[in-house]
């Protein structure tokens, strides 16, 4: 399975039966080349890995947190609609009648991923 590809939008959609749950279906993702990268370089995580190291931090595993986190920040780049559409809110009929337009795709791609790298900057630096 060829899922990242060099200069790609990881295409959930593609790819149901690992990707497409019963709620929240994400269709696809903006995400940096420079963490696709790092991704393919890594060797896989077991399920367990990432509640292991939150808990040793300290940290709770509230990961419906970071999704309204992520939607209240990225009101500074998108439209409700369109964090809707990348967080899985519509269904896919809407998405392959009314978004997956390569032209629209990339406006959105190019927003979308300036306020990821804000969101990575501030991460960073805290």
């Amino acid at each position: 399975m060829k899922y990242y590809k060099e200069g790609s939008i990881p295409e959930h959609f593609r790819f149901k039966e690992r990707f497409v749950r019963k709620s929240k279906k994400a269709f696809i993702s903006f995400v940096p080349q420079s963490l696709i990268a790092e991704i393919t370089r890594s060797s896989p995580l077991g399920s367990n890995v990432l509640p292991c190291r939150l808990k040793r931090k300290g940290m709770r595993q509230r990961f419906g947190d970071v999704r309204e986190f992520y939607a209240s920040f990225m009101l500074k780049y998108l439209r409700q609609p369109e964090i809707d559409f990348l967080q899985g809110r519509v269904l896919s009929s809407v998405f392959m009648r009314n978004y997956f337009n390569p032209i629209w795709i990339r406006d959105l791609k190019e927003r979308a991923l300036k306020g990821e790298e804000e969101i990575l900057k501030q991460i960073s630096q805290g």
